[in-house]
């Protein structure tokens, strides 16, 4: 398969799972369009609903003021029954990894033309939210020529991450202290990988198609 070929199988696997036909609305927006404030007040929700606190305090947004990440970063968002269940932070170089673990050698694998996802928050196990989440967010990235993903995270995102293809960048996780001392990974991928990743899991009957199913 021709690197055409693959680009467009994972646009169309991608473009299916954005709209999955299910009653949840997905939506995506630079932050001076996106409604932050809700946002922000869904992941501080989120983080609390987990015994994340400290990360409530840590980041200074508990009043739902956004950081300077927010408000030079684009948004993804899904909506249900009028609520936000599930958001995504995309942000370009310079990273906020960067920021949080700094001098990370493992860093220099990864090229400046990812972009990074983060503040990954979903109030329930919701598997389609969290799939359209991700489609919008790899259709924004690949739309918009950036080369793949990059970004941070705990045991349990990691585990979600890993069904989009991301692999860790180094064999063991980080101790961030500005985190509570939390242990996190760094993962990445680029949008070949992340084909050939999705391809092992599903077929395609036509390239054209916006439906894919399990092999």
């Amino acid at each position: 398969m021709t690197n055409c070929d693959f680009k467009t199988t994972l646009i169309a696997y991608l473009s299916s799972k954005a709209d999955s036909g299910s009653a949840l609305l997905v939506h995506h927006a630079s932050a001076d369009r996106a409604p932050l404030t809700d946002i922000i007040r869904h992941r501080n929700k989120t983080y609390a609903e987990h015994g994340l606190n400290y990360l409530i305090a840590g980041l200074g947004d508990l009043d739902g003021t956004p950081d300077p990440i927010d408000l030079r970063s684009e948004h993804v968002w899904v909506v249900e029954d009028g609520l936000i269940v599930a958001s995504l932070r995309m942000t370009a170089h310079p990273f906020e990894i960067g920021d949080v673990i700094q001098l990370l050698p493992a860093l220099n694998k990864v090229g400046q033309g990812h972009i990074e996802f983060g503040r990954l928050a979903i109030s329930s196990r919701n598997p389609i939210a969290f799939e359209q989440l991700m489609a919008t967010a790899c259709l924004y990235g690949i739309s918009h020529r950036y080369t793949g993903i990059v970004g941070m995270c705990r045991a349990v995102q990691k585990r979600l991450f890993e069904r989009f293809g991301l692999t860790t960048v180094t064999n063991e996780p980080f101790l961030v202290p500005a985190r509570n001392n939390g242990t996190y990974w760094v993962m990445e991928t680029d949008w070949n990988r992340l084909s050939i990743a999705l391809s092992r899991k599903y077929s395609i009957k036509n390239p054209q198609s916006e439906a894919l199913h399990i092999a």
